[in-house]
């Protein structure tokens, strides 16, 4: 049971954040570009971390 509440709790969020990325990517893809290099920059800093 909780197994099906967690994947349908994930499939909601997934339908939920593209739908605002939709929305970001209509009204400001400037902002949405900054933000999408600044998690890669984290994500690649992290991963230089777990080394």
């Amino acid at each position: 049971m909780k197994e099906w509440w967690n994947s349908f709790r994930y499939g909601f969020v997934m339908v939920e954040s593209k739908r605002v990325m939709q929305l970001t990517s209509d009204t400001s893809h400037c902002m949405e570009t900054e933000t999408t290099t600044r998690w890669n920059a984290s994500m690649e800093s992290l991963e230089i971390e777990r080394r």
